[in-house]
């Protein structure tokens, strides 16, 4: 993920980096602690369907 700053996502330490610019191709998300490690990739569709997921409190730690 070099494509230069993203978004990151969290508090308290828990973090994650969303990388920008991708449109409809994959969308990688890292843990922003540890920026050398693996990427989750997601397609737009499925980011999207987490994210209103999460948002909507469909999700639990």
């Amino acid at each position: 993920m070099d494509e230069g700053p993203g978004d990151e996502v969290g508090n308290q330490g828990e973090c994650l980096e969303v990388a920008r610019g991708h449109g409809t191709v994959p969308v990688p998300v890292r843990d922003s602690k540890a920026v050398d490690g693996p990427a989750v990739v997601f397609s737009s569709d499925g980011w999207s369907s987490f994210v209103t997921a999460l948002k909507g409190g469909r999700l639990s730690a």
